[in-house]
């Protein structure tokens, strides 16, 4: 006797079956997925904040999250290359070749000419750490290569274009601020830091030298992007990472120094900044703005949909 095989109508049941139960499971899938990924990238920071305290305890203070790079000339007259908080967070946690940091020091003077500038510093990391003479520090945060992007490998990454200012327009390792890499999150997002300066300002928009303040738009603004447009002359909308840089909300200060009792504006650099539990306490002024952590740091991930200021950001605080 002949078997009886599956009809057409029964194999297009069991297909629009298996359809729907994928049309059911894959966003929970995703869901979950999404959900490791953000644990992850809370994990990391942690981790990294650790680093950061043991540096502190080390140094008397936190790493630094502005400045020149030292890597490269730069001209007292023209100005130079400015690292951005993620890069000098990484170099110094790390090393600028991710062999660990050399520390600053004029006993390492190279050239014997009192300070110390890119023919010192690039002398010191040129060697393997093998044969590098100089003494390292340990690592100060448990950093993989999948932890670590450079501007060049995150424009590749989004297949978009990437402010010029992340891109290295030199050759072979010459330690240009497109060379240095970004500690990223787990979502392949640059992760921002910024170090809490002793200045009286909470906020501020321009650089710490003629805008001094307590977390300055300036450290971050090629990531995020700048109404002012930070170095470009024009408006920078910072790196897009896949969803929009325009969208990107924290690319606006959204609170006015002159307008003290304003409390910021959601979304924007000081809304997601400020502290708003101390909001209106601490001054005479009703409306005081403080800014969270005043004598520490802060880590910021734009989390799973990679758009700094959103309700899904991750930072080191709550």
């Amino acid at each position: 006797m002949r078997k009886r095989g599956f009809t057409i109508i029964e194999l297009l049941t069991v297909a629009a079956v298996i359809v729907l139960l994928i049309a059911i499971l894959a966003p929970a899938l995703s869901l979950a997925k999404q959900a490791a990924q953000s644990a992850a990238t809370a994990g990391k920071l942690d981790s990294v904040a650790k680093g950061c305290e043991i540096w502190n305890a080390e140094f008397g203070a936190f790493p630094q999250s502005r400045g020149l790079n030292p890597m490269i000339v730069n001209d007292p007259i023209l100005g130079g290359e400015m690292m951005t908080g993620s890069q000098w967070l990484v170099a110094q946690l790390t090393g600028f070749d991710q062999l660990g940091w050399i520390v600053p020091d004029l006993q390492w003077d190279v050239d014997a000419d009192g300070v110390l500038t890119d023919i010192d510093y690039q002398d010191w990391y040129s060697f393997g750490p093998t044969f590098d003479p100089m003494p390292r520090q340990g690592y100060y945060a448990d950093l993989t290569a999948s932890d670590l992007m450079t501007g060049e490998q995150i424009a590749a990454n989004v297949e978009r274009p990437v402010h010029s200012y992340l891109v290295d327009q030199g050759t072979p390792r010459n330690f240009d601020r497109g060379e240095l890499p970004f500690l990223v999150d787990s979502f392949g997002s640059p992760v921002l830091y910024w170090r809490a300066a002793t200045a009286a300002e909470p906020f501020s928009e321009g650089d710490y030298l003629t805008e001094p303040s307590k977390y300055s738009h300036w450290d971050n603004a090629v990531v995020l992007g700048s109404l002012n447009g930070y170095d470009t002359g024009g408006e920078n909308e910072g790196m897009d990472l896949g969803s929009g840089a325009a969208a990107n909300s924290m690319r606006v200060m959204g609170w006015d120094a002159t307008a003290r009792r304003d409390r910021p504006e959601p979304g924007t650099f000081c809304g997601k900044l400020y502290d708003p539990v101390k909001y209106g306490t601490g001054a005479a002024i009703v409306g005081t703005v403080i800014p969270r952590h005043t004598t520490g740091f802060i880590l910021y991930s734009p989390g799973p949909d990679k758009l700094y200021g959103t309700a899904d950001d991750i930072a080191n605080f709550r």
